[in-house]
């Protein structure tokens, strides 16, 4: 009965052992999860902290490049305005310049007496600018003959011009070919040089260089050498015709 007893005791006591094991079996399984949870919760903060600041350098980036293209597009507008304002200026300075342009008031023709005999200056009334243009302009007046049947023109009637250039001072004028057809004595030949040279001469044109087609004149009508300009006189030496 003793030695029953006994076991029955120990066999307890064993059993409370092995219940005592599984208790710390189980505490120390359950702390390594903890820890993992709490390990897992931090990875997982991090994680989110990088993200919050990933997108917060988005953001910032975002600001900038708005920014930029706040001030590309403020540049552009202010850089738009300045041309604007520099053309705008160019534009009041080209059209002062056209109205400070040199002209010249009742331009001057030449044209002989029916008889041959002198030159004279007539006054035309007419406004033309001091430049190749404005001399071209004057030729085709003289071009087209006196008014007045007491002056005769010398050139052709059928001659026409082709062009004026100026360089430095003296200007080439070019008449087509029709003008060697001119009737002409020695006398009127000097006579219709002269006529074309003090016509440029009103231009500042100190001498003419007469051109055929754009050629060399050379002995123009028979009577004289046009190789070389010839030399302008004084408009103001001859009388003004009046009827």
């Amino acid at each position: 009965m003793k030695r029953t007893y006994g076991l029955t005791i120990g066999l307890g006591l064993v059993l409370m052992m092995a219940a005592c094991g599984e208790d710390n079996a189980n505490t120390d399984d359950t702390e390594p999860n903890e820890n993992n949870e709490v390990t897992s919760n931090n990875e997982n903060t991090e994680n989110n902290n990088e993200n919050i600041n990933e997108n917060n350098g988005n953001s910032l980036n975002n600001n900038e490049n708005n920014n930029n293209e706040d001030e590309t597009e403020e540049n552009t507008e202010n850089n738009n305005e300045h041309n604007s304002e520099e053309n705008q200026h160019n534009d009041d300075n080209n059209d002062t310049n056209e109205a400070d342009a040199d002209m010249i008031d009742d331009v001057s023709l030449f044209f002989i007496d029916d008889q041959a005999l002198n030159l004279y200056r007539v006054p035309t009334g007419e406004t033309v600018e001091m430049s190749a243009e404005g001399a071209e302009e004057t030729f085709e007046m003289w071009l087209e003959g006196p008014e007045s049947e007491e002056l005769s023109p010398i050139a052709h009637e059928d001659t026409e011009l082709d062009y004026v250039e100026f360089h430095d001072n003296t200007a080439h004028a070019s008449f087509t070919e029709t003008i060697l057809d001119s009737n002409v004595g020695a006398s009127t030949e000097s006579m219709l040089v002269d006529q074309i040279a003090l016509m440029m001469e009103q231009f500042d044109m100190d001498e003419t260089l007469i051109l055929i087609e754009g050629e060399d004149a050379g002995d123009f009508l028979g009577h004289m050498n046009l190789s070389e300009p010839v030399e302008a006189g004084d408009p103001d030496d001859y009388d003004v015709f009046e009827e």
